[in-house]
């Protein structure tokens, strides 16, 4: 989902948790694929309509970049209002860092470090899908040499996105800085976690600290 559009989801988050009933919402949001099943147990496995709401806002941006127009012409159905509100909702860009001046940019262009990567490893959808990463961060050669060694060590998958990233420095050092990896999240829409080394490396640290 593109980022000013999970800038509106979260500016109405409040209306959409206390309004919407998930049930009267989740077939066709199957049908639509905006949730697959595990993404529906997952959200009903909590008790409230609220909380359900909380957890379906959670998964949506990890969808395609279409998402959130199917989503508002799903509410078109029977919350026509909150569809309206959605589409004329004007949020605060830098809700979502969308505002990013030269600083930022510094700031984003260095190295990535063993942090950066371990955050990346421990998503789970990051490391189920760590081929298609692959092939985004200009990796593919590396996959087959990957898959082997995860085998032959006998170790979790997710060591795949660890040695993916250590091979893409060791292989692409310039090109291998958190600006790109950020780019190469979001183009493979895993948002979630594409936010994660923001919010965790790129706090200014502070005189003193």
């Amino acid at each position: 989902m593109e980022l000013q559009n999970v800038a509106k989801l979260r500016a109405l988050q409040h209306d959409l948790r206390s309004q919407l009933i998930f049930e009267h919402i989740a077939t066709p949001l199957l049908q639509h694929e905006l949730i697959n099943r595990e993404d529906y147990q997952r959200i009903t496995s909590k008790l409230t309509d609220p909380e359900k709401v909380d957890v379906l806002l959670e998964v949506l941006p990890n969808k395609t970049q279409h998402s959130f127009n199917k989503f508002v012409a799903i509410l078109t159905e029977d919350y026509r209002w909150l569809a309206q509100r959605l589409l004329e909702v004007q949020p605060a860009l830098d809700s979502v860092n969308m505002r990013t001046n030269e600083r930022d940019i510094h700031k984003l262009d260095r190295a990535i470090t063993r942090e950066m990567m371990n955050m990346v490893r421990h998503n789970l959808r990051a490391s189920r899908g760590w081929t298609s990463l692959a092939h985004t961060l200009g990796m593919s050669k590396q996959i087959h040499g990957i898959r082997t060694k995860v085998l032959v060590y006998g170790e979790d998958a997710d060591m795949c996105v660890l040695y993916l990233l250590q091979d893409w420095v060791g292989v692409a050092s310039k090109k291998a800085t958190l600006n790109n990896l950020i780019h190469a999240l979001r183009e493979e829409e895993y948002n979630d976690v594409a936010e994660l080394p923001v919010t965790e490396f790129e706090v200014e640290t502070q005189p003193g600290v």
